[in-house]
């Protein structure tokens, strides 16, 4: 029994120890991390310093003593770890530290980009669809949509000019019933009523069980 109790004893004290070991570890490590971030910083800021030196713009003397002086400052207290006491104003970031944000895939730009239009974000939703087009990612469908941007937008014109441009590229899309009706309807708010009566009569022609069709006839009647 007394065996028992012994070894049930120092298993505790080897969990404990284990624990214990496991949280000095951890703190060690950020400790560590730390270290490495500031050792970081006042590199960056040592760069910065001998950029400054280094400059012989005689109308900036001024100005670069001001920023020398505050650096140095900076490195001071950085090497001496008062962190706490680093001024926040005029911080210099090491250029090593700033990286790009990654460009995203055209492919999800353009699903970003329907998602802005069905929400009325029609600004935000037109650069997506520019950058799509530029990176020739479904140009046909990308220039649909900046055409109905430009529509919803009362710009007729372009509607106009990128509704073309949509079916220069694919004339067989599954929208392009209601591409022709817009682009019906703009040239009709540009006052060119004779293009577009021949567009409405092409829609009701081409497509006369979609609902585009019966606008169509409504919109022709009333020329």
């Amino acid at each position: 029994m007394k065996i028992f109790i012994i070894i049930f004893l120092l298993s505790i004290f080897s969990f404990a120890n284990q624990n214990e070991f496991i949280i000095l570890q951890q703190r060690v490590n950020t400790l560590n991390e730390r270290v490495d971030g500031l050792t970081t910083l006042i590199e960056g800021l040592n760069m910065e310093l001998e950029k400054l030196k280094s400059s012989k713009n005689s109308k900036t003397n001024d100005d670069i003593n001001t920023r020398l002086n505050t650096l140095e400052a900076k490195v001071d207290l950085l090497s001496k770890g008062k962190l706490q006491e680093l001024p926040d104003n005029n911080l210099i970031v090491p250029e090593k530290q700033l990286s790009p944000k990654p460009m995203l895939k055209p492919s999800k730009l353009y699903t970003q980009g329907v998602q802005l239009f069905i929400k009325h974000k029609y600004d935000d939703a037109r650069k997506k669809f520019e950058i799509t087009d530029k990176k020739n990612y479904k140009r046909a469908s990308s220039n649909y949509y900046l055409g109905e941007i430009s529509y919803y937008t009362k710009k007729y014109n372009d509607a106009i000019f990128f509704f073309k441009k949509s079916v220069g590229i694919y004339d067989n899309a599954i929208y392009n019933d209601k591409l022709l009706l817009h682009t019906a309807i703009s040239l009709e708010k540009i006052n060119d009523k004779k293009q577009a009566k021949i567009f409405y009569e092409m829609i009701i022609e081409t497509y006369p069980k979609k609902s585009s069709a019966i606008v169509a006839k409504e919109n022709l009647l009333q020329l």
